[in-house]
């Protein structure tokens, strides 16, 4: 395979992983544990090899910043894709999602700042300030969907850049 056909590759796991994101913000809790958890590690591993996808297509522009927040963005999503649990008194979960948030925000900048592909960064962002607010505002499911949206689509549209290099 060829560096492209290897980015192309990684953006298609990326966009079904955005998408799979976006599906799962709108469709009840699933009640069967196994298949829940299931979906949801097929979907993690789909945003952490979509974003290395997204990555190695910008990586370019985006410099070292660009690249700080790739490796702390990708640690997070590896941080989740685990059995869900504490470590060290902390909730894996919760201090993955905030790592993934930190790592998206520090490679939106700098997409931001470079003026490469900053539709991703967007939508990132949003993600990660409602996913901050939203439980202040008290406005739970709610603020859940829509953190999950803006989540999704980042992640579908950076899928769609790395499948249109060329």
């Amino acid at each position: 395979m060829t560096k492209i056909e290897v980015i192309r590759s990684l953006g298609v796991l990326g966009i079904l992983a955005g998408g799979g994101r976006l599906v799962v913000s709108y469709v009840p809790e699933l009640q069967n544990d196994t298949v829940r958890e299931a979906l949801y590690l097929l979907i993690d591993l789909g945003l952490l090899f979509g974003l290395t996808g997204f990555f190695l297509a910008v990586a370019t522009a985006v410099g070292r910043l660009g690249f700080l927040g790739y490796l702390v963005g990708a640690s997070g999503i590896a941080l989740i894709s685990g059995p869900d649990g504490m470590f060290m008194g902390r909730d894996i979960y919760q201090a993955g999602s905030l790592v993934i948030g930190a790592g998206l925000v520090l490679l939106s900048v700098s997409l931001f700042l470079k003026g490469v592909q900053v539709l991703p960064g967007v939508f990132w962002v949003l993600a990660v300030i409602s996913g901050l607010i939203g439980p202040y505002l008290d406005y739970g499911t709610a603020a859940e969907m829509l953190t999950g949206t803006f989540f999704g689509l980042g992640f579908l549209v950076a899928g769609l850049v790395a499948v249109t290099q060329r």
